[in-house]
């Protein structure tokens, strides 16, 4: 409701409102009480909900899915222009428009400043980072860290989240984990370039399958090869251009084996490690894709057309 009064008030003093989600209820706060067309509405798409929501185990929220579904459509509608950071939700948003509303893919990106370069660890190392929620299936993660451990490989976790404590309670025996404590970005960014590999394991089901998790583009961005489990088009962009590993839904026993693999081929790792500075240095700079966007904010419809072409 502020919000809504907040618009209301100010609604000539801009040219554009330009709402992220998640947060969902930003999103319909600032979309649904939309009433004229200036200023120009644009709806940035992070994450597609409800759908990413209902995936989880741990939640069921199947009873509230139809009402749920019809919000996440009139949002679409709502919007003026719409920006994704996965191409994945492209048809997926297009199925539910009405009308040929514009949409832009902006990757998530890596600044400048943040392209960090380290000298990596004298010995072949693994490096975890990030959220252990939910979407992440924790026990795949322990079940390759622990047989990392056993083949006398080093791996560092940097965790945090609500599977957190499990994973750290289950490999704190493991005399070749290091458990670290959440550092800010810049520290954890120079962490993960001093590693050999990284690693991103999902859930199985097919709405987190198709994300772009921010862990394989930090990953990327330092030059280190991402190794996952995730499939969609960031598997097909990791195999395209070989910049780690990734196979939808893989095998404990393949992640592992891929990683051994990698640490006895040092020219193999090495041109991954140049192939992913090199795929950052040509898609993944905020400083360009930030001007991009600029245009597709600034340009008409038809120009917006050309533009996502």
């Amino acid at each position: 409701i502020r919000l809504k009064v907040f618009l209301k008030m100010h609604k000539e003093d801009y040219d554009i409102v330009y709402v992220s989600s998640p947060n969902i209820f930003l999103a319909w706060a600032t979309l649904f009480f939309k009433q004229a067309k200036r200023p120009t509405y644009v709806l940035e798409i992070r994450d597609l909900w409800p759908d990413s929501v209902n995936g989880l185990k741990h939640i069921n929220i199947s009873l509230f899915m139809p009402l749920l579904k019809y919000l996440e459509k009139k949002m679409y509608n709502s919007a003026d222009k719409i920006v994704i950071n996965n191409e994945a939700f492209r048809a997926h948003i297009q199925n539910r428009l009405e009308n040929k509303t514009p949409i832009f893919y902006l990757p998530n990106g890596i600044s400048k400043s943040e392209l960090v370069i380290e000298e990596k660890c004298e010995d072949f190392s693994v490096i975890y980072t990030g959220n252990i929620g939910y979407a992440q299936d924790v026990d795949k993660l322990i079940s390759i860290c622990k047989a990392l451990n056993d083949k006398k490989i080093y791996v560092t976790a940097i965790v945090y989240g609500v599977q957190a404590a499990k994973f750290r309670q289950a490999v704190k025996d493991c005399a070749y984990i290091q458990i670290r404590k959440p550092m800010d970005r810049i520290d954890c960014l120079t962490e993960i370039a001093k590693h050999h590999v990284s690693l991103s394991i999902l859930e199985s089901s097919d709405v987190f399958m198709n994300v772009m998790p921010g862990k394989i583009i930090d990953s990327i961005g330092v030059g280190t090869p991402p190794i996952s489990n995730i499939s969609g088009p960031t598997e097909a962009i990791i195999q395209k251009y070989d910049l780690g590993f990734a196979r939808k839904q893989a095998s404990i026993t393949t992640i592992v084996n891929e990683i051994e693999t990698l640490k006895n081929d040092k020219q193999s790792l090495l041109n991954k490690e140049n192939n992913a500075k090199k795929y950052r240095d040509e898609h993944l700079i905020w400083e360009d894709n930030i001007e991009k966007l600029i245009t597709f904010l600034r340009k008409g419809d038809e120009d917006d057309k050309n533009i996502q072409n």
